[in-house]
This record gives structure tokens, C-alpha cells and sequence, in this order.
């Protein structure tokens, strides 16, 4: 089931003083999200992102072609209800964290008892446990984003799209989210992240979307991405130093054309944090 589908989608702003100078942000994008991918849009600062997520809202119009959410027009109440939006700048003041999980859902059809139950289910996961009764003028910029996600989600939405929600996370909360994607995503709901982190996008995204002046240059998998059809890898645990030898002296013998490199394996530094402090 197609959730997002955009076809010959353009968008052209008005700018300068007299609104006589056009800016192409959008250039006949053709793309399509299906339901339950991570969805991972990235691009250079001024590439179009942005603007897509705003037409995805229905914060503006298109100027020509056409996209559908859920099979409808973005601006239709049927599409909002079932959307989470996490912004760039997500900030609140002079309420707590508790107070604005109440705020955003009461925009919703959600009795009292039951998003009293999801906010507590949402300050759990989203490891706000602690600052949920704090102001958010307190909150560190991590805290805050913990925050912004956890509003995204307190209508259970269909389709979740977060704008830059890796800003500011340290990394165990980084890979809880990142485990949190991948729940909902098996559970059905579709999320589009725009990032400029790409180890997290190459990490948690199913599908990956490259914006470039305006037009998608590539649409699939990061693996078919970045796979290298020249390169063949082979990794071996526990290898005994004679037979590292005599597997290279085997390489060497049967495949005399072929460079081969010999490497050890390394942990990302990410990695190593983690193991370090006792995450799995």
C-alpha cells in the first residue's frame, strides 16, 4: 500500500522584494513511500527537503503535479489525523514535559484516561523518566528532542515524519531510538527521517531517498547504494595465524588478477562507547 505518492511534483517559490523572482525548490519528483518503510530523505542544506516534508503536512501547496497521502490530499483532515510531525526546532516554554504531551493530544479524539495512559507510555520509552514534571526550559537539547518525538507520536500515527530528531542525542539514546523506528515500522507505520547523520539513515532505513537542486537523484536501498560490485569480503572469526597464511597463500595462488587486502575487523567508535558502558 502506497502511503506517499508524489507525481510530476513541482513547487516554485515567489521571492525578492516584488515577489518577481522565482526559486525552484521541487523539480518533478516522482517517488513512493510504501507502508511500513523507513523512508530516509537526504540531501545537501537547500536541496528540497524541507519543502517536501512541508507539502507531505499540507503546511503548503504544490505549484503543479500531485501528491497523495493515505490516497488523499495532504491538507484533508483524514490525512492529519493519522500523521506525526516532529520539526527541526521543535522549542516550548513555561510548560512542562507532561503539559505539552497533553496540550498536543487533546488536539486529537483520545478520551482523558486513555492519553493519560499513553503519555506515561510515551515518557517511558522515549526515556523522558525524570524531566517529564520539569520545565522545558531546562532541558538540554537531547531532552528536548526526547520530547519532540514523544509528541509525534501521542496520536499513534499511521505515518511519522521526523526532521533532524538525531540533534543533540547522545549515543545509547541515539540507538534506542533507532530500535524504537524499527518497532513501529514492523508494526506498520510508515516514517520518513530526514537526517545529515547518515550512519543513523544507513542504519535504520529500509529505503533512502537523495534530494539534489530540487529533483531525487536516487531512490532505493542503501544497500543496492552502496554495494560494490568489485569488491567481495570475506570475515572469519577466530582465525589461527597459520591459517590466516595459508588462506592468503591459497588467494594469492587461485586468484593472481585480484588485489587482495588483508585488514582486521574494527568496532565503531559508537560501538565501542556502548560496549563500554554496559549497552547492548
Amino acid at each position: 500500500m502506497k502511503i506517499v505518492e508524489t507525481k510530476d511534483l513541482v513547487k516554485v517559490y515567489n521571492n525578492g522584494m516584488f515577489k518577481n523572482k522565482k526559486k525552484v525548490a521541487l523539480n518533478k519528483v516522482d517517488l513512493e513511500i510504501e507502508q511500513g518503510a523507513i523512508f530516509g530523505l537526504i540531501g545537501p542544506n537547500g536541496s528540497g527537503k524541507t519543502t517536501f516534508i512541508n507539502l507531505i503536512t499540507g503546511f503548503i501547496r504544490p505549484t503543479s503535479g500531485s501528491i497523495k497521502v493515505f490516497n488523499n490530499e495532504p491538507g484533508d483532515i483524514k490525512c492529519k489525523k493519522d500523521i506525526g510531525y516532529l520539526p527541526e526546532k521543535f522549542e516550548f516554554q513555561n510548560m512542562t514535559g507532561r503539559q505539552i504531551l497533553d496540550f498536543y493530544g487533546c488536539f486529537y479524539n483520545i478520551s482523558a484516561a486513555e492519553l493519560k495512559s499513553r503519555i506515561e507510555y510515551l515518557i517511558d520509552i522515549t526515556g523522558l523518566t525524570g524531566f517529564a514534571d520539569m520545565e522545558t526550559k531546562a532541558y538540554s537539547k537531547g531532552t528536548l528532542q526526547k520530547l519532540g518525538v514523544a509528541q509525534a507520536l501521542i496520536n499513534e500515527p499511521k505515518l511519522l515524519i521526523l526532521d533532524e530528531p538525531y540533534n543533540g542525542l547522545d549515543p545509547e539514546t541515539n540507538q534506542n531510538f533507532r530500535k524504537l523506528f524499527r518497532k513501529l515500522s514492523e508494526q506498520g507505520t510508515t516514517i520518513i527521517i530526514s537526517s545529515h547523520l547518515l550512519s543513523n539513515i544507513e542504519s535504520v532505513c529500509s529505503h533512502i531517498g537523495i534530494i539534489a537542486n530540487g529533483s531525487i537523484i536516487y531512490s532505493g536501498t542503501p544497500d543496492d547504494l552502496t554495494e560494490d560490485t568489485h569488491k567481495t569480503l570475506f570475515s572469519f572469526e577466530n582465525l589461527a595465524e597459520d591459517d590466516r597464511e595459508h588462506l592468503i597463500s591459497i588467494c594469492d595462488k587461485e586468484f593472481p588478477e585480484s588485489s587482495l587486502t588483508v585488514s582486521s575487523s574494527k568496532k565503531s567508535l559508537e560501538a565501542k562507547f556502548l560496549e563500554l558502558i554496559g549497552v547492548n
